[in-house]
């Protein structure tokens, strides 16, 4: 593709939601994450799961499907410098570059930002086990993008498991720490772009933005559903993935693994961002195991439009996103909840609304909130979620002037 199309891609990979006041302050330097504010340390740690009951669909050498997981979990206090932000970062910084074909300084900061983790560090022992969250990324994006809430929601009491899902995210990791990358030029890949750059896509996708009706609204979402048959067959495979990982998380559970017997499975919850997001709300109504989730600015695909959510659910949207989604909460038949944050854009739903806002803006993929503001926002709502929906603390959803909130069979 010429650089034009790739640079297109970008913009349209960061948008592909359309298929799918305890705060923290932010550092004015961007090299610097905002301090996780919560009791705990933070460890990390990563581990490959091979999948023996999938082929991979997107490679015919490989015969399994690998699914790459990075963890995130409560840890003693630790004098230890965190990791850094992107695993060998001049590598990561080299795959990432060349998938978006954009300029070197776009992603110049990543190299040296530095996190709150320490790698492989003792898990606290303050609770006997910890509710789980399953964290899915955006498309083409990485299971380090939101690693600032990854670390809030740890410092809190919570084990984050962020998902990678091959050929579908910029790399993962080998059991040796090697990075492996993946590349447009799969052939599988490379059908799901097509779809993303079909034009009449982008005539339904506007007509969905800007429909309130509901009948309207479910005529435009259905023929996005029909024009995107392989998008339609990603989002099952994601689902598949994150079934998967808690298959293997209970077994992990049982043994001498550093988490092994440190998680909580009866409190189980869900998020994701843009893409995730649509596979979180597929994965929601396939697997009984989830008790609560959300979607951060990404669409619905899969199922959803012929079945309800019934779990508790939170859908949270840019500003310029007012209806997205909307069809799937006024159908919702359990609790749910639905946010607008005003002065917010897409990519401010992840960490490069702090590491590079200066090149998003002009890009229209990040908004006029403070930066700052927008992390506290999606830390506290986030948090008050999990901690209210799957630990039953007597906790209410906080309240910011951006976010204008409305709600169903709540309480």
């Amino acid at each position: 593709m010429s650089f034009i199309k790739k640079k297109w891609l970008f913009q349209i990979g960061g948008i592909l939601f359309l298929f799918s006041a305890n705060g923290q302050n932010a550092s004015d330097d961007p090299t610097k994450l905002p301090n996780p504010n919560g009791p705990f340390g933070v460890g990390t740690t990563f581990l490959n799961f091979v999948d023996s009951t999938r082929n991979e669909s997107f490679d015919s050498t490989k015969n399994y499907r690998n699914v790459f997981v990075k963890f995130w979990y409560p840890s003693k206090k630790s004098g230890n410098e965190g990791e850094v932000y992107l695993e060998k970062p001049s590598q990561a910084l080299s795959i990432i570059l060349d998938l978006f074909r954009l300029p070197k300084s776009f992603f110049d900061q990543l190299s040296s930002v530095k996190t709150h983790s320490v790698f492989n560090t003792e898990p606290s022992n303050k609770k006997k086990k910890y509710p789980l969250v399953i964290f899915q990324h955006g498309y083409s994006f990485w299971v380090n993008q939101n690693t600032i809430l990854m670390e809030h929601l740890a410092s809190n009491g919570f084990v984050v498991a962020s998902i990678s899902h091959a050929y579908e995210t910029c790399y993962e990791l080998d059991d040796d720490g090697k990075l492996n990358p993946f590349s447009f030029s799969n052939m599988e890949l490379s059908k799901r772009w097509a779809e993303i750059l079909n034009e009449d896509i982008s005539a339904v996708v506007g007509k969905i933005l800007e429909t309130k009706d509901l009948e309207e609204a479910s005529i435009y979402e259905h023929q996005l559903l029909d024009l995107t048959p392989m998008l339609q067959k990603s989002v099952y495979e994601w689902s598949a993935d994150a079934a998967f990982v808690i298959n293997q998380l209970e077994k992990l559970n049982k043994s001498d693994h550093l988490l092994g017997g440190k998680l909580d499975l009866e409190k189980i919850g869900a998020v994701g961002m843009s893409f995730g997001g649509a596979a979180t709300a597929q994965w929601i109504i396939e697997d009984d195991r989830i008790k609560a989730g959300i979607n951060m600015d990404g669409g619905i695909r899969g199922d959803l439009l012929d079945v309800p959510i019934k779990k508790t659910f939170m859908f949270m949207v840019s500003d310029n996103h007012e209806y997205l989604n909307n069809t799937y909460f006024q159908n919702a038949e359990g609790p749910s909840y639905f946010l607008k944050i005003n002065g917010a854009r897409h990519l401010d739903f992840c960490d490069l609304n702090v590491i590079a806002p200066e090149f998003l803006k002009p890009l229209g993929l990040a908004g006029s909130i403070e930066k700052g503001k927008m992390n506290n926002i999606i830390n506290d709502l986030c948090l008050s979620f999990f901690q209210k929906h799957l630990t039953n603390q007597r906790i209410e959803i906080p309240q910011y002037e951006e976010v204008i909130m409305r709600q169903r069979n709540t309480e």
